[in-house]
């Protein structure tokens, strides 16, 4: 009989299982990138039908992704938050430029 930590741990594992062998494909399926975005499938049609996150059908039915594309697509979301010393950084740089 298994105990609720034998079997949180498990899930765990293969929810890590899952991210590595994503990470680790040049192209990725629609239930790949929902595993790594937390987006439900219905949102990433909707992104994808209105252009927000690039996509290609080489069979013409099963979407596929670049991970290239949903880490781009990722770090450009409104809720991406600088920490405070890339911030401080782009400030002096911006400054310095305005001096010259």
């Amino acid at each position: 009989m298994e105990s609720i930590a034998d079997e949180r741990y498990e899930a765990k594992s293969e929810e890590i299982r899952k991210m590595v062998i994503s990470v680790n494909k040049p192209f990725l399926t629609l239930d790949d990138v929902c595993f790594l975005t937390g987006l439900s499938k219905s949102t990433l049609y909707t992104y994808t039908n209105k252009g927000i996150i690039a996509y290609f059908k080489p069979t013409g039915k099963q979407l596929y992704f670049k991970l290239e594309d949903i880490k781009n697509f990722i770090m450009n979301q409104k809720h991406y938050y600088k920490s405070k010393d890339i911030l401080q950084a782009e400030a002096e740089t911006m400054y310095m430029l305005s001096n010259i």
